[in-house]
């Protein structure tokens, strides 16, 4: 006997049903639906409405996520950007900043490899499946006979690389040997810096368990107390030793870096021991999980070690230019990297932990929704960012950098030449983050790997056919244009997989690309007005030259938004102020 309907039920689901007959064609409204249909149509709406509350619950949650993600990366970044500073201030784009800069670049080559880029995006997908699988007993087990053999592999890689030093030099500063005091600095470099590896790869592991359990912010910022130690180094050597050589000075820099790598590490511990982390290897019972996470991870390191390739041969080729070169290079890409790290990084640890749950019990039309949510909010961000960074280089290094052997002269046209052709790839270094990320939450590092190799062949080419006519500044741009490249490849290829459509991703980024283009104007007309006014002589000077405008973007970033309806811009503005009033009103 079926249930009778009252007056009510009837009224509220035909109601229901004309409202989403009105979003959806394919009911006719004049049909007459007998009440079993109507109760089953009804059901199918309320689940639909349920599915998408639901949706838009978790795609709220990643974005508090990557807020608080964010947040520990804007302090590690604006300690970084201090670092920046005292180093320029000490050693401008001369022979020691040079030199510090090739011999930092084979050690953060690794570290990118051992650390968030390598072991991280394999050992939270893995962590969360045994997670969900057994227990966090079981999780810790794991984890922890993953960080013995970490040790084992990373103590015999700093062993082989004191021994290679003079040889790595050789290949990524081949244009100094005829200069053998600068290569001879490069190679002692290189042998005090190895070791931070060893420091960094164990505060990633550390970072992918607290992941993996939701937390973000202590992970994130982290890599503020490396830029402590090495800003702290940077200031004994400008204060105490300022009368020293600089050969001197830069030694005591790289003992400032591996006391920051260490605390990165240690920092750490007291959350892990919060979460209920206990140190319990048994490599015999997890071999299989560990056979799998290395498996997993030669992908990952091939691809990292391909990708930073690029980078290698960047410092290889503008070892050839004039000198300077290399440093420009170096201040420009770092200069680049605080915007990602303030967005396109803390939004890829924040959804690599719930697409690999998501992955694990196998819904991949929730997987869908939020990686493409996440790749539409950085172009979101990232374009608008490109717009304001390509508007006012010059402006950005002047008031950042220009001081002490920092000369506005020489070196910050150099870098703001480097910069604006960096800016051009800012949304494809930012949405490769997260699309790799769509590859490592299914555990598939091979397709990565390929894609990667194909891009770094493409980047040596354009760098040989635009180093000639833009210098180091084709350097850059080679470095983007592959960049965008690749952002293509990965998207083509998850959309074979059926994991990512792509035609919402590219009317996304079309949608956010008019509105930076204005933007770009907007600012660009805004610093001419402001220069036409006010000349460049004095510290607050620049400030002013640089403040002004950066107000003008940021009302028109709101403004175009709300007026073209960008809702990639207006989600992460809304999240932004929502938080900081809570913050403020605290």
């Amino acid at each position: 006997m079926t249930k009778k309907l009252n007056v009510n039920d009837y009224l509220g689901k035909y109601f229901t049903i004309l409202l989403f007959v009105s979003f959806n064609n394919n009911i006719p409204e004049k049909k007459l639906l007998s009440s079993k249909q109507l109760n089953c149509l009804a059901k199918n709406i309320k689940s639909v409405f349920l599915e998408n509350m639901a949706l838009e619950k978790e795609q709220h949650k990643v974005l508090k996520w990557a807020f608080f993600s964010g947040l520990g990366t804007l302090f590690s970044r604006f300690a970084g950007l201090f670092r920046e500073i005292v180093m320029a201030a000490l050693f401008g784009t001369g022979m020691v900043a040079d030199a510090f800069s090739a011999a930092f670049r084979f050690p953060n080559l690794l570290r990118r490899v051992f650390g968030e880029g390598g072991l991280l995006v394999v050992l939270v997908p893995r962590y969360s499946q045994e997670r969900i699988e057994f227990d966090d007993d079981e999780a810790f087990v794991l984890a922890s006979s993953v960080a013995v053999m970490l040790g084992v592999i990373v103590g015999l890689v700093i062993s082989i690389g004191e021994l290679t030093a003079p040889y790595l030099a050789w290949v990524f500063a081949h244009g100094w040997l005829d200069q053998p005091e600068k290569f001879a600095l490069t190679v002692r470099l290189l042998r005090l810096l190895y070791p931070f590896i060893g420091f960094i790869a164990f505060a990633t592991w550390a970072s992918a368990i607290l992941n993996a359990h939701k937390k973000f912010f202590l992970p994130s910022l982290a890599p503020a107390f490396l830029n402590l130690g090495w800003l702290t180094g940077g200031l004994i050597a400008l204060q105490l030793y300022r009368n020293s050589a600089p050969q001197i000075q830069a030694y005591i820099v790289a003992a400032g870096v591996l006391l920051g790598g260490l605390l990165q590490f240690c920092i750490q511990i007291p959350l892990m021991k919060k979460i209920g982390f206990k140190f319990k290897s048994d490599i015999k019972r997890k071999i299989s999980g560990v056979v799998e996470i290395g498996k997993l991870l030669l992908p990952a390191l091939v691809t990292l070690a391909v990708m930073e390739i690029n980078f290698i041969v960047d410092v290889l080729l503008a070892s050839f230019l004039p000198q300077g070169s290399v440093s420009a290079l170096t201040y420009a890409n770092r200069l680049i990297y605080l915007p990602m790290g303030l967005a396109s990084v803390a939004m890829a640890q924040a959804t690599l932990p719930k697409l690999s749950d998501l992955a694990a019990i196998a819904d991949f039309k929730k997987f869908e929704k939020l990686l493409s949510f996440a790749t539409k909010i950085i172009f979101g961000i990232m374009l608008p960012i490109s717009a304001f960074v390509i508007a006012l280089n010059s402006e950005i290094v002047g008031f950042l950098f220009q001081r002490g052997s920092f000369s506005g002269a020489v070196s910050t046209p150099m870098t703001a030449f480097a910069l604006t052709f960096y800016a051009v790839g800012l949304f494809a270094f930012g949405s490769n983050k997260i699309l790799m990320q769509g590859f490592y939450a299914i555990k598939d590092t091979k397709t990565p790997m390929i894609l990667s190799a194909i891009v770094v062949m493409i980047n040596i080419i354009l760098n040989l056919l635009l180093i000639g006519p833009l210098k180091h500044g084709g350097l850059a741009l080679a470095t983007s244009l592959a960049s965008i490249v690749h952002t293509t490849l990965l998207l083509i290829f998850l959309n074979r997989k059926n994991k990512l459509a792509i035609k919402p991703q590219i009317m996304s980024f079309l949608r956010v690309l008019v509105a930076s283009v204005i933007i770009l104007i907007i600012t660009k007309l805004s610093s001419i007005g402001v220069h036409s006014f006010i000349g460049e002589i004095s510290f607050w000077q620049r400030a002013i030259q640089l403040g002004l405008p950066s107000i003008i973007w940021f009302i028109a970033v709101i403004a175009i938004a709300k007026i073209l309806k960008i809702s990639e811009i207006e989600q992460f503005i809304e999240l932004f102020i929502q938080k900081m009033k809570k913050f403020i009103s605290k």
